[in-house]
């Protein structure tokens, strides 16, 4: 994917743009001509699906445009969803529905774990993951690791409905680093770790994040007992399933060996003994998105079958009503709903072979 201005991107440059909004012009745009129109906005952010597929939205202001060293950073305002972030120019969240990605990326995760102390977010700039986690009761320290500092910044001075001031909990570490890195020196387990990074593109700084590489070292040396991993696992729409979500799904529950020599078979062994798929519709994305839940602990990782009630008596326990009532999608029958794929989601899952490794990497578009 990739996404684009519409109309005369030059006058805004790289740089910060508080408050400048487009100029409206007469007609049409790409040469079309709109009749009846009297007047469009002059910038619109455009995202493609595919090659030949793609959605358009109007900006009615730019508050960032610029680069850090890893990454295009973009902030808009937007007519339909407010105020949104982009980064590499694929949709990362936007005002009116950013809590169905963040509640649904935090919160199965942290109550498929008896008793989480100790979070890890791995990417996270926006805040409102963090801002999730801190929810829990339980929850005593979560270090938060994002490579891109300016991205932060920007996401702290223009988005603070996101984050909600948890930048200022005592529980919180914020480390400007390489996640895996981190991971892999610092010597820390965690109970949860969670992976709320960019999409695996070629040209992006975390798509070695979704390797099986990756994956066996976060088990081996950065999960406590019962430990849970969440990723976010890219779009599952019916024509997007295939990029990235599938092959996700099947890197995390089977990793591949091959033999030393032609008369030994590969040996096949699972990365982790339970993985759970689910996804939920967010329509800033422009698809359904997808998400992985993973443990070797099956006793407390919540799947389709585990009753709306039970979700809710433990959200109860963990988070406390004045909690719950500030969570605008989670709970129960929304859980059950998440993690009851479709058929041709669940036949997608089953017929991928393929496996993301660092020498045989899989990128989305």
């Amino acid at each position: 994917m990739y996404a684009e201005f519409g109309w005369n991107t030059s006058a805004y440059g790289d740089q910060t743009n508080k408050g400048s909004k487009p100029h409206p012009h007469e007609g049409g745009a790409d040469g079309v001509e709109a009749k009846g129109i009297a007047e469009l906005p002059a910038l619109h952010y455009r995202e493609h699906l595919a090659k030949d597929l793609y959605y358009s939205m109007p900006i009615t202001s730019v508050l960032f445009n610029g680069r850090s060293k890893f990454q295009s950073v973009q902030i808009f305002s937007t007519k339909h969803f407010g105020k949104v972030l982009v980064l590499d120019n694929k949709m990362q969240s936007a005002q009116s529905d950013e809590c169905l990605y963040h509640e649904s990326l935090v919160h199965p995760a942290l109550l498929s774990h008896p008793h989480p102390e100790a979070v890890f977010i791995g990417g996270g700039g926006e805040g409102a993951t963090l801002r999730e986690v801190l929810r829990h009761k339980n929850v005593k320290r979560v270090v938060m690791v994002d490579i891109d500092q300016i991205a932060v910044k920007m996401c702290r001075d223009n988005l603070p409905e996101w984050n909600g001031g948890v930048y200022d909990d005592p529980r919180v570490e914020v480390i400007y680093d390489d996640a895996g890195k981190y991971l892999a020196t610092s010597g820390e387990r965690f109970d949860v770790v969670i992976m709320d990074i960019s999409d695996p593109i070629e040209a992006g700084p975390g798509w070695v994040l979704y390797t099986k590489e990756f994956y066996q070292k976060l088990k081996r040396d950065s999960l406590r007992e019962h430990g849970v991993l969440c990723t976010q696992s890219t779009a599952c729409s019916v024509n997007m399933i295939t990029e990235g979500f599938t092959v996700i799904n099947q890197t995390l529950k089977k990793v591949r060996t091959a033999g030393q020599k032609l008369w030994v078979l590969p040996v096949c062994f699972q990365v982790f003994a339970h993985v759970c798929p689910y996804r939920i519709d967010i329509p800033s994305f422009g698809a359904p998105w997808g998400f992985h839940i993973c443990s070797d602990n099956a006793e407390f990782l919540l799947s389709p079958d585990t009753p709306p009630g039970e979700i809710d008596e433990l959200l109860e326990a963990r988070l406390g009503a004045d909690q719950i009532v500030k969570l605008k999608h989670y709970e129960g029958y929304a859980h059950r709903h998440m993690f009851s794929l479709s058929k041709y989601e669940r036949l997608a899952c089953e017929r991928e072979k393929r496996l993301l490794s660092t020498d045989n990497p899989v990128f989305v578009e």
